[in-house]
């Protein structure tokens, strides 16, 4: 996520970013990294210090729904209307000023979101937003990857444990096993007791 960061704040102005993914079944939001770096402050935050509910319900859904970008101008605004712009610690909200919200979709599946922050009211403009949706959708596709990689590691890990008891139940058997092995179907010993 840092590495997303990074690249968004070298092709727009952006200072801070928020990812916030649904669960496995399509649940609530939950919020899964913060990183900033405004006011020459750079750090990495992970949650409960961070809040993807500064936004209203209506943002969310056009973002997780329908699949589309929201620049949001003035935070501030939003801010007087009793929405907390809420982004990592205190002095990361204080300084927010404009995001940009870019549903994270892998083959149409939305499984979260992006906001980027920055500190200068209206300081995204149409033109970022392609760059920063193309990132936001490969940062999707590797979190997606490496979610599935550790499925199949953990998938692996259970099979080889279960292969392991099935080799003691067979070793302690208490008559002969064989197995038919290659074309010629030589038997073999499969248990130890004989």
């Amino acid at each position: 996520y840092r590495a997303l960061l990074d690249f968004a704040m070298s092709v727009s102005p952006a200072e801070a970013m928020l990812v916030a993914e649904r669960g496995a079944d399509g649940g609530p939001l939950t919020d899964v990294y913060a990183g900033w770096n405004m006011g020459g402050a750079a750090d990495d935050d992970v949650p409960p210090l961070v809040q993807s509910a500064a936004h209203d319900r209506a943002t969310l859904d056009a973002v997780l729904t329908e699949g589309r970008s929201i620049v949001v101008s003035d935070l501030g605004a939003r801010s007087e209307a009793g929405r907390v712009p809420v982004l990592g610690p205190p002095s990361v909200a204080e300084r927010s000023r404009a995001a940009v919200l870019l549903p994270m979709a892998v083959l149409g599946d939305i499984g979260g979101l992006v906001e980027f922050r920055c500190s200068r009211p209206g300081a995204f403009g149409r033109e970022h937003v392609a760059p920063l949706r193309l990132a936001a959708t490969l940062a999707a596709i590797a979190v997606n990857d490496l979610r599935r990689h550790e499925r199949e590691r953990q998938a692996r890990k259970r099979a080889e444990a279960g292969w392991r008891h099935l080799r003691e139940l067979v070793d302690q058997a208490p008559v002969m096993m064989a197995t038919a092995e290659g074309p010629q179907h030589v038997f073999t010993s499969a248990n130890r007791v004989y």
